[in-house]
């Protein structure tokens, strides 16, 4: 990833951050590619519009799995 000018706030990715592509995004997800793109576009999962590609932040992935978190349930 090349360096980039980037305003200042809390959405600004870093030099350092990390993008994915849908199929990379699946892949660690591991769901279908599909659900992604279905994902992305009723707004349930953060991504950028490069073109007519698709990307999303690993940080927000990250994000996502966190936010949908199951506890175990210990079985009686």
């Amino acid at each position: 990833m090349g360096t980039h000018a980037a305003v200042k706030d809390n959405h600004t990715p870093t030099n350092e951050e990390r993008f994915l592509s849908v199929r990379e995004a699946s892949n660690f997800l591991s769901i279908p590619e599909m659900t992604i793109y279905k994902w992305c576009l009723c707004g349930f999962l953060p991504s950028f519009k490069v073109s007519k590609l698709r990307r999303l932040r690993l940080s927000d992935l990250v994000s996502f799995m966190e936010s949908h978190r199951v506890e175990a349930r210990v079985s009686r």
